[in-house]
């Protein structure tokens, strides 16, 4: 401190450039900061003025920009989580301009940066924003070729209507990627079929077929094929993949995961059920015996070889084939002992071939079913059986049913509404039988 001639004092500071650097770099944050909590009150403009103020003290003061860098591309994610694209495309474009111009912001953050703004860009829809995005997720993959920007790639090229070659060409570059999991190859795949590109998904397959050789990753291939052909009623070829790759994997003991056979079976079943619903049942048993073969393999899954025998059953009893559907249908038996679909199917085609008392038979171990979750089915089952046999004229039937059904109720339950309706159809019988008997 030194004194002045009028009294007055004056004191010299001493500040070094590093000191200054350090409050340039502390106001730098503050902006940023600013920036941030006027962001969140939605005040968008504001926003941008602190950050830009930011950006002119760091290339002003040659300060590290790796944090506005940073900052820039979380406020473009947020904005983009928010649905607010056009605020997100300019943080994000604003992240890359700085990351251009500042060697220590590494290639993997540009490239998160472009594949955001790429992902904008789509969002925000119409052609010329398409094409932004391809621009921008090129040079993404120029700086870091990530399998999800290739994926995105191939998603652009789609939606700008590219030709099927020009799509195969990045799709040859996604299979090619280390990286590349079999499930994200399948969804691109799944990709082409939703855009109605059905000779482009088997090219991919094809790439795919030769790319992925292990059995359990080539059966998904084949499933995905199959799924394909399925859906453009490319039969022939379907019933070609599951002889030459499918049934034969599976003769020879391979085995497929859990995942992989029940898309199997439902693909099939499928197929089954609409040929059932045209009527067309030779080519509903075929699917149905395909599902069979796979299914032989398979010891801890009863219920629904059982469940899958019923279908082969009604399927013959269409064709009026009722011995081949009852030998079906007690394996059915075999397989589940209390199934109460199984029994009442058994009923039905006992009434059918006129064997009344094991139609009876099959009533009685319906209504002996103990589990309580199937009393209402049983229930129910049991007085459908009840009025089909009135509706065929086979009294003898209906009665024996009536009776059992009346058994089954608890002695607690006598005087029951729902008891009753059983008893008054019972007892209408008894008297159709005496006036019968009466008139003889």
């Amino acid at each position: 401190m030194k004194l002045l001639e009028n009294g007055e004092s004056e004191t010299h500071l001493s500040i070094t450039e590093e000191q200054i650097k350090q409050c340039h770099a502390q106001m730098m944050q503050v902006f940023l900061f600013r920036a941030e909590l006027a962001l969140r009150n939605s005040q968008h403009a504001t926003a941008m003025d602190f950050a830009n103020k930011a950006k002119e003290l760091v290339f002003k003061e040659q300060l590290k920009a790796d944090s506005l860098c940073t900052a820039s591309y979380n406020f473009g994610l947020e904005c983009y989580q928010k649905e607010l694209y056009n605020y997100s495309k300019e943080w994000l474009k604003q992240s890359i301009e700085i990351g251009k111009e500042t060697p220590t912001v590494k290639s993997e953050q540009q490239a998160s940066s472009r594949q955001l703004l790429a992902l904008v860009y789509v969002e925000l829809k119409g052609d010329d924003n398409y094409a932004n995005a391809l621009n921008v997720i090129e040079q993404s993959i120029l700086e870091q070729p990530e399998v999800k920007s290739i994926h995105l790639k191939i998603k652009i090229k789609l939606l700008l209507n590219h030709d099927d070659q020009s799509v195969l060409s990045a799709f040859r570059d996604l299979s090619m990627h280390p990286q590349l999991e079999l499930s994200l190859a399948l969804q691109t795949v799944t990709l082409f079929s939703q855009n109605q590109r059905t000779e482009l998904c088997l090219k991919a397959l094809e790439i795919l077929d030769r790319k992925y050789q292990q059995v359990h990753e080539n059966i998904q291939v084949q499933l995905k094929r199959l799924e394909l052909l399925l859906s453009s009623r490319k039969f022939e070829e379907a019933k070609d993949v599951i002889r030459g790759e499918l049934i034969r994997a599976n003769n020879h003991g391979k085995i497929f995961n859990k995942s992989s056979l029940k898309q199997l079976h439902l693909l099939l079943w499928e197929q089954a059920n609409i040929a059932f619903e045209n009527k067309e049942y030779d080519n509903c048993l075929y699917w149905y015996d395909c599902s069979l073969q796979f299914m032989n393999h398979c010891t801890d899954d009863k219920l629904n070889i059982s469940k899958l025998q019923r279908n082969r059953a009604l399927c013959f009893m269409e064709q009026k084939q009722y011995e081949k559907a009852l030998e079906i249908t007690l394996e059915a038996d075999e397989k589940d002992k209390s199934s109460p679909q199984t029994l009442f199917l058994l009923h039905k085609i006992y009434v059918l071939m006129n064997d009344n008392d094991k139609a009876i038979e099959a009533i009685k171990r319906l209504s002996h079913i103990s589990d309580h979750n199937q009393k209402e089915t049983v229930h129910g089952l049991i007085c459908l059986a009840a009025q089909l046999s009135f509706q065929r004229g086979n009294r003898d039937v209906a009665g024996s049913i009536l009776k059992i059904l009346v058994n089954s109720y608890p002695t607690e339950n006598i005087g029951n509404k729902e008891l009753l309706v059983p008893l008054r159809c019972l007892a209408r019988l008894k008297f159709a039988f005496l006036t019968k008997e009466i008139e003889n």
